[in-house]
């Protein structure tokens, strides 16, 4: 025996706890007891008294937003459009030399108006402005930044005008098409290190990226040194498709490219989800994207160099969409497909369609931001919101993640609304034990990405998160567990005492 991790409790089943557990040389386990035993010569590794439950996986993060948010103006999404240009003026200030400002995060959920370039160009200085929505659907852009990139007449679609010509709002493929003239470096190495640390911190042993190609040169040397593992799914975006010449190599155990990410729609909170109907509160179904034959004829791409997808979906016309797309391509990879987000399902797709041999990437912590929007533009209609519980039944590998930085990746506030809701209705349908909420962070995943993992058990990686306390009773009782460390492979890349 190489190594036995000890002093703490092990999650093997809905409240069973094992005592010990013994690891082989290649990070995998090789033995689960219920009592410690003695192994002369061994390395002992102590969890101090901790509860290590299978290691936690982001399903959803975006690495390269992360690794740039320290060059960004950030405000909070439940910030008024008073507090907006408040920071913007201070944030202009204090950074004089910065050519553009470029920021992120506000939600128009909590206002009344509606964003305008000239709220934009009250406060900026005559700096050119591009500010991505909360859901980094719809940018923001004040005239100065309109001249710069030569769109202060645009008369394609995705973009609101007034009599007075656009507003300064793009939309979905026409903001990603105006951002690219946006000046701005690529993450590097370094930036991508720290945020695999923060992520660590958070308590996750892997995460799932939704990277741009704009990544690959940052992305190059990530290995076992990171302590955190990778896979990503390549975004079709900036006018390039991604295809396995484009992409770096496999590293096993460490870094994995399992598909392509792609679009069907918008967001809920700038009402660009694609809807079977109109939204209550305003005139319009949203923005279908890459749908119906095109859409068909990008998986059987995908299948042919035997990689997943990995398709946004929102509202409950692009959900139906997808979810027969994908039952009639199915992946062609070592992964299986998944649905992304997820957010609103028609109750009929649910009695028709089954989701065996799909995965459903849902991020729970979207649902208390997005209940404003929720309650205003969907009204009583039956259509269901973020019902992980119902795909669950109808046979998807449910996993959980956060989309982060557009909400925060610690997984607590995630597996609370799993849990206990956001009030608004259906919580009690779509709420899960605090086993199966975790379970949808590490089994879930494992299961969608059809690799060992989300056991502790024999066989499976020695990945672990471990809590100070044990978490399912923390979070049954309203308490937030807490993150103590990591466990990758065998070994500790993450601790906290504090």
């Amino acid at each position: 025996m190489e190594w036995v991790i000890e002093d703490g409790f092990f999650l093997v089943g809905d409240g069973q706890w094992a005592r010990q557990v013994e690891v082989e040389g290649a990070g995998r386990i090789a033995a689960v007891r219920d009592v410690s035993a003695p192994y002369p010569g061994a390395e002992r590794i102590s969890l101090r008294g901790g509860f290590a439950v299978p290691g936690l996986w982001d399903s959803h993060v975006h690495l390269d937003h992360l690794a740039e948010e320290h060059e960004l103006w950030l405000v909070k999404p439940e910030a008024s459009l008073s507090e907006v240009q408040a920071s913007l003026r201070q944030f202009a200030a204090a950074h004089p030399d910065l050519p553009w400002i470029r920021g992120s995060g506000w939600n128009q959920n909590y206002w009344q108006e509606i964003p305008h370039r000239r709220q934009l160009d009250a406060v900026s200085g005559g700096r050119p402005v591009a500010f991505w929505a909360r859901d980094h659907h719809t940018l923001w852009l004040n005239t100065a930044a309109m001249h710069a990139l030569g769109v202060s007449d645009f008369r394609g679609s995705g973009a609101d005008r007034d009599e007075d010509g656009p507003t300064g709002l793009f939309r979905e493929e026409t903001a990603e098409k105006v951002s690219r003239g946006i000046p701005s470096r690529p993450p590097d190495a370094r930036a991508m290190r720290a945020a695999a640390a923060e992520l660590a911190s958070d308590g996750f042993v892997g995460v799932t990226a939704m990277e741009r190609i704009t990544s690959l040169e940052a992305l190059s040397d990530w290995g076992e040194d990171y302590g955190l593992r990778l896979q990503v799914f390549w975004i079709d975006a900036d006018g390039r498709q991604a295809d396995p010449g484009s992409v770096r190599d496999d590293y096993p155990g460490w870094f994995r490219t399992l598909g392509v990410k792609l679009f069907s729609d918008g967001a809920l909170g700038t009402r660009t989800a694609w809807m079977r109907h109109d939204y209550d509160d305003q005139p319009g179904q949203g923005i279908p994207r890459l749908h119906g034959d095109e859409l068909r004829d990008r998986l059987r791409q995908l299948a042919g160099y035997r990689w997943a997808a990995a398709i946004h979906a929102i509202g409950d016309a692009a959900v139906g969409d997808v979810w027969r797309a994908l039952l009639e391509v199915p992946s062609g990879g070592s992964a299986l497909s998944r649905i992304e987000h997820a957010q609103l399902v028609d109750p009929h797709d649910l009695s028709t369609l089954s989701g065996t041999g799909l995965a459903a990437s849902m991020q729970p912590f979207h649902l208390p931001g997005d209940v404003p929007a929720l309650s205003r533009g969907l009204g009583d209609r039956p259509t269901l919101a973020f019902p992980w519980s119902a795909l669950e039944r109808a046979g998807f590998a449910v996993t959980f993640g956060s989309d982060a930085p557009i909400v925060p990746a610690d997984p607590v506030p995630a597996l609370e609304v799993a849990v206990r809701g956001a009030g608004y209705r259906g919580d009690a349908e779509r709420g899960l034990s605090p086993y199966r909420a975790l379970m949808a962070y590490s089994r879930g995943a494992a299961r969608a990405d059809r690799r060992p993992g989300g056991f502790v058990a024999p066989g499976h990686p020695a990945d672990l998160t471990v809590f100070r306390e044990d978490p399912l009773a923390a979070l049954q009782e309203g308490r937030r567990p807490v993150v103590m460390g990591t466990v990758v492979g065998g070994r500790i890349r993450y601790w906290s005492d504090d």
